[in-house]
């Protein structure tokens, strides 16, 4: 199932699935689809920041010389403390 994709067609898809009727209410379905939907919307925004920090991390190392990583400059251009 698509975590962007609406409940009606999660309803179509899981219908006729055996664990289908290990929530008894139809709202308590609707809850646990809603809650998984933002769980893994979250989970791949997270995902996308630590690739997004990965790549600026490994943009901003490979321009800064060894002499300025000692001195700081490189985590002032990412925005973290010097050691």
């Amino acid at each position: 199932m698509d975590p962007e994709g609406s409940w009606d067609d999660a309803m179509k898809r899981t219908v006729n699935h055996a664990d289908y009727r290990a929530l008894q209410t139809l709202g308590d379905r609707k809850a646990a689809f809603e809650r998984w939907g933002r769980e893994r919307r979250e989970a791949a925004e997270a995902a996308a920041r630590a690739e997004e920090r990965r790549r600026k991390v490994q943009l901003v190392h490979g321009c800064c010389s060894e002499e300025d990583r000692r001195a700081g400059a490189c985590a002032r251009l990412l925005g973290t403390p010097s050691p």
